[in-house]
């Protein structure tokens, strides 16, 4: 059995001058941070891996210092791209990519492209490091509809209340995924 330690990002800073990719951690962010290490550090972590994005990396980087090693980035760890325009009614692009898996905003991707790409890659990384544990930080709406893979329950009402950090430990073995911490 492998365990997965799937980390939400701690709190981002959004600003107008920077694309939503590139945002960094609030002050509040980095000191999250900080706790989220506190509270990791000691489930014997032997691999991290995050999305590209700095707030995730950000937000693992004290739990990599402490357990002596770099965070591995994979782009298939990146949020979900909703679209390649700003939406002012994003919100509700998001709950109708909820209610339809298939629907696509302008430019985006679909829930059920994202569900794809999450899945596939975590597979990956519990295949490639068996009876280990690891980590993943990653972002909301990508971990949301990974966890609706798990439990089809699991949807927009969930992701709406996910908190900044986030964590859900998983189990893999042949039976596919379940949860630890539910």
């Amino acid at each position: 059995m492998t365990t997965l330690i799937l980390i939400r990002h701690a709190q981002s800073q959004p600003s107008a001058d920077v694309a939503e990719p590139g945002w960094p951690l609030s002050d509040k962010g980095i000191e999250q941070a900080s706790e989220l290490a506190d509270q990791l550090e000691n489930l014997g972590i032997q691999h991290i891996y995050s999305s590209p994005f700095p707030r995730a990396i950000a937000t693992v980087h004290p739990l990599a210092t402490r357990l002596g090693f770099e965070p591995v980035r994979l782009p298939d760890l990146r949020e979900r791209k909703l679209s390649d325009r700003q939406l002012p009614d994003w919100q509700e692009h998001v709950r109708r990519s909820w209610q339809d898996f298939d629907y696509r905003a302008p430019g985006g991707e679909t829930n059920r492209e994202c569900q794809a790409r999450i899945a596939t890659c975590l597979g990956r990384l519990a295949g490639q490091h068996p009876g280990q544990t690891i980590a993943a930080c990653s972002h909301g709406n990508l971990i949301a509809v990974f966890l609706h893979t798990i439990d089809p329950a699991f949807g927009h009402e969930q992701w709406a209340e996910m908190q900044n950090p986030a964590v859900f430990r998983l189990a893999y073995s042949s039976a596919g995924w379940r949860w630890l911490n539910r």
